[in-house]
């Protein structure tokens, strides 16, 4: 009974990673995909790409 209770949040729990996958999926893609639209960031490739990194490692570790 405690598996059929918890169900519900588990899958908002899965749809919240899978949405917010796809989201950040997008993002990446617009930002190395469409470079010209990129104007005036005052970070480097490196510093977003490790944010990314950082951001999937502890999103997973959680």
């Amino acid at each position: 009974s405690v598996g059929f209770t918890a169900a519900p949040l588990f899958a908002i729990a899965a749809a919240w990673f899978v949405i917010f996958g796809l989201t950040l999926f997008f993002a990446v893609c617009c930002y190395c995909c469409f470079p010209e639209r990129r104007r005036g960031y005052p970070y480097s490739r490196t510093a977003y790409a490790l944010s990314l990194f950082f951001l999937i490692v502890f999103t997973i570790a959680a």
